[in-house]
């Protein structure tokens, strides 16, 4: 009978026997993660990533693509010629438009009226369609760097920035503000949650900062990074902007570092 030690005393709690346990699955096996190999699988094909581990660095280190390595396999040749474009039922292959959307339609519905508002609720598409022609063609045209505002809706500017390793974005009026910071894989080397606090305080403090420094109409909102992705090759294109290939310590990281940076965020809109 399992038990706790408290003392002097022994106080015995009765667990549940649980007999019905299910094996974890993950959901991409399907698709994606089947194309990754352990480094001791050396006879499970052409096409595949070898998955890199600290339990032995130097033996699976992944080498570079060679000779057939770099040409279609037969599975790669059959999924794209079987590929079709399909949208569902709302965007048929023939992608005929019987109506067009309706625009300029107002229903006294301000943007700050919508926090909270569910994603899939049905008065996200009232409030867009107040929006007439024009201003969706500037707000979806011209949006990601930018986020341009149709103040008659109370939308407001908005600028998005480059990256989990310090601000940098082209749409600050050609400042050059850049203040590199070390990459997050370097960062998950501390194990220093309480270091990642201050990184992420340090990036909203820059990002607030911008408005005053390049005369923005706003100050940077939102940040295109840190990314909590799982390192799987040392050939990873964006390995810098992940933590680590352990999941534990990459999710405790990046929690670390964007709460903090939320959190004076929002401070420092209060004091604003």
């Amino acid at each position: 009978m399992p038990g706790f030690i408290l003392g002097a005393s022994c106080v015995c709690i009765n667990l549940p026997l649980i007999v019905d346990l299910v094996a974890a699955v993950n959901l991409f096996d399907t698709d994606l993660n089947w194309k990754f190999k352990e480094y001791t699988e050396n006879s499970v094909g052409s096409g595949y990533s070898t998955n890199f581990t600290r339990r032995d660095f130097a033996a699976s280190f992944p080498t570079s693509p060679v000779d057939n390595d770099l040409v279609a396999n037969d599975y790669v040749i059959s999924c794209l010629s079987t590929y079709k474009p399909d949208q569902g039922d709302a965007y048929p292959v023939d992608y005929n438009i019987e109506a067009m959307p309706v625009t300029d339609k107002d229903a006294g519905i301000q943007l700050i009226n919508m926090r909270g508002v569910a994603y899939d609720d049905p008065k996200w598409q009232t409030f867009i369609e107040q929006l007439t022609d024009d201003e969706l063609t500037v707000s979806f045209g011209g949006g990601g760097w930018t986020e341009y505002p149709v103040t008659e809706y109370g939308i407001p500017y908005a600028y998005g920035c480059d990256g989990p390793a310090g601000l940098y974005s082209f749409v600050l009026s050609g400042v050059d503000t850049y203040y590199p910071f070390f990459a997050e894989v370097v960062l998950a080397a501390t194990w220093n949650t309480e270091l990642a606090e201050e990184y992420g305080d340090a990036l909203a403090e820059d990002a607030q900062a911008q408005r005053t420094v390049t005369n923005a109409k706003a100050s940077v909102t939102y940040l295109f990074g840190p990314g909590a992705d799982t390192h799987r090759s040392a050939f990873g294109g964006r390995n810098y902007e992940y933590y680590s290939e352990d999941g534990l310590l990459a999710g405790k990281m990046a929690a670390a570092e964007c709460g903090a940076a939320a959190i004076f965020s929002m401070w420092r809109k209060k004091e604003d």
